[in-house]
């Protein structure tokens, strides 16, 4: 089950994270030009949503697969969705969160 959930559930969001984290340390330094701020995170947030619907496509599959009952494909896909919004594991879910939240940010100035 825990593979299972893994190979539903990998995506590239821990390198997405590392990209996020660099990006706002180079905002806090002065090294982003105010301007390309909001086009690199709207990048951000692109990648991360093909991610999210990457996971997603996968979990429809799951759910009408023919080797599992309807209750192990519904728990399975739960642990996916648990895995997508998981802050500490780098979800993209919860990423994608907190870049549409520094894009608020940037966009109020």
């Amino acid at each position: 089950r825990r593979w299972l959930v893994g190979r539903l559930a990998h995506t590239q969001s821990r390198q997405i994270a590392a990209v996020l984290s660099g990006f706002v340390d180079r905002i806090q330094g002065g090294a982003v030009l105010p301007d390309e701020v909001r086009s690199e995170l709207q990048a951000l947030q692109k990648a991360l949503a093909r991610e999210v619907h990457a996971v997603t496509c996968q979990q429809a599959i799951l759910l009408n697969h023919c080797w599992l009952s309807p209750g192990e494909a519904a728990a399975l896909s739960a642990a996916v969705d648990a895995r997508l919004d998981d802050r500490r594991s780098a979800g993209p879910r919860a990423l994608l969160l907190e870049v549409a939240r520094l894009d608020a940010a940037a966009e109020l100035g």
